[in-house]
């Protein structure tokens, strides 16, 4: 025996419009979806807003102004031109390898590309990015980027090239960063400057707005100084600040190179400085970038350090995105609601008519007919002392009449309900004096009922 799905046309209406407009909705949000690119990220890239911001730039002037201009001196500084190197030491290692010059231009801006088109013979520093002969160098340990970043000296870098292209030994070219402890007055004057808003700018740097940072468990202080000049040491303001303001983290920035002072990141400082320098020394050298710009992008290298778990400490929360945890089921949401939009397209409808009352059994038929007849018959004759009764005989027929419909309805109640039409049709015929229309007496002579054993349920008289 087949079984099939039955539900009534309103319900049906309902579950269509909600299958329909469910469906519509997840295959938009998936349609819609599916140029999301994933969201990785491979490096943190500098940008510098301010500097593409900056007045117009002049341009480079070619090689042949520039010897039209110099003409054969060996160490050529162009306005801008900032990197320092030991001359006695390069001129050496240049006559070693046969280059004629040493050029040294300023720091190409980040919107543009280093164009010069100097002999093979000359090197050229752009910034402290060193060029000879097509070849370029790189630092090989904390103290040539420190002594490039911080005080700009490029020895090191030019004296390499010039020693491979003489086919030599890489000497020690090497100057370090000379450093010295701040004076009593200079030291005075950095702590005061640091309890007005923890930055302090020497030597005419130019300012910016403090950093806001997540990189340490207490705001840091800044100490933001130029390169020094050069011969000068740079001054380390970091073991001041330090016993000034006891656990205060210390940044401290000399040109372009950055120290941190924490007991938060002591034991990584290497790493951070590693991973940061290695990854941006040859743009730094190359490009002119502020100090506010490297500064922000450094500090957001240490807090991906400290957030990666370095530290012991926990990884930060993110909160799941809901759309890509749900863009895979949600083809799968589609077809269910299409298969419910399917089975609800082939299921048979049925009507919105309400069902026949059950039929009476025959002997409560007979005498639910004949009450009802009663009824109609004593209707004209009801007295206003007989009306109450003659009211509730006529509300007993009708809930007898009405409890048909419901599936739970048993004889025993329809008898209950006619005993009570009965008793209050035999109290009507007692007040208005007419035995005659009792109910004892009056269905005495058996009333017929319909051929067939049931009879349905017929309308009683109104009561009003």
């Amino acid at each position: 025996m087949s079984r099939h799905l039955d539900i009534p046309d309103r319900r049906r209406k309902i579950l269509e419009w909600v299958a329909m407009t469910l469906f519509v909705l997840t295959a938009l949000i998936f349609v819609t979806n599916q140029q999301q690119q994933p969201d990785v990220t491979y490096a943190t890239q500098v940008s510098d807003d301010r500097a593409a911001a900056a007045d117009p730039r002049p341009e480079m002037p070619t090689y042949e102004q520039i010897a039209a201009e110099y003409g054969d001196q060996r160490f050529v500084v162009l306005p801008g031109g900032y990197a320092v190197m030991d001359e006695p030491l390069v001129s050496e290692w240049m006559d070693k390898a046969g280059a004629s010059q040493v050029l040294v231009l300023p720091a190409v801006h980040p919107d543009d590309q280093l164009t010069i088109d100097a002999p093979s013979d000359v090197v050229v520093v752009a910034g402290t990015h060193v060029t000879y002969d097509g070849y370029a160098t790189s630092a090989a340990s904390f103290e040539e980027v420190r002594a490039s970043m911080g005080a700009r000296d490029v020895t090191s870098s030019v004296i390499a090239l010039l020693a491979h292209a003489a086919d030599e030994p890489d000497p020690d070219g090497l100057r370090p960063m000379v450093t010295r402890e701040p004076s009593p007055e200079e030291a005075a004057a950095v702590v005061a400057d640091l309890q007005d808003d923890g930055i302090a700018f020497l030597g005419g740097v130019e300012p910016f707005e403090r950093p806001d940072t997540n990189a340490f468990t207490q705001e840091p202080l800044y100490v933001v100084a130029p390169s020094p000049a050069p011969g000068e040491a740079a001054v380390d303001y970091s073991a001041v600040v330090a016993d000034a303001f006891p656990g205060r983290p210390v940044v401290s920035m000399t040109g372009l190179w950055i120290d941190y002072r924490s007991e938060e990141i002591e034991a990584i400082e290497p790493a951070i400085a590693a991973s940061f320098y290695g990854q941006f020394e040859e743009r730094l050298s190359k490009y002119a970038y502020s100090q506010e710009t490297v500064l922000r992008v450094s500090l957001d290298r240490v807090e991906q350090f400290r957030a990666s778990g370095m530290f012991d400490r926990e990884m930060p929360y993110v909160a799941p995105d809901p759309l890509n945890i749900t863009l895979p089921i949600l083809p799968w949401i589609c077809a269910g609601l299409a298969a419910v939009m399917l089975a609800l397209a082939l299921a048979p409808r049925t009507s919105s008519t309400p069902r026949s009352a059950p039929a009476m059994p025959r002997p409560l038929a007979r005498r639910f007919a004949g009450l009802s007849d009663l009824a109609v018959e004593v209707n004209a004759l009801v007295t206003e002392d007989a009306r109450p009764a003659f009211v509730r005989a006529s509300r007993a027929l009708v809930e007898a009449r009405d409890s048909l419909e419901e599936p739970s309805t048993t004889s025993e109640d329809v008898e209950a309900l006619l005993e009570r039409a009965e008793s209050d049709l035999d109290e009507v015929a007692e007040i208005t004096h007419r035995p005659g229309y009792r109910p004892a007496i009056s269905l005495e002579g058996g009333e017929s009922c319909p051929a067939g054993g049931a009879v349905s349920a017929s309308t009683p008289p109104s009561s009003g």
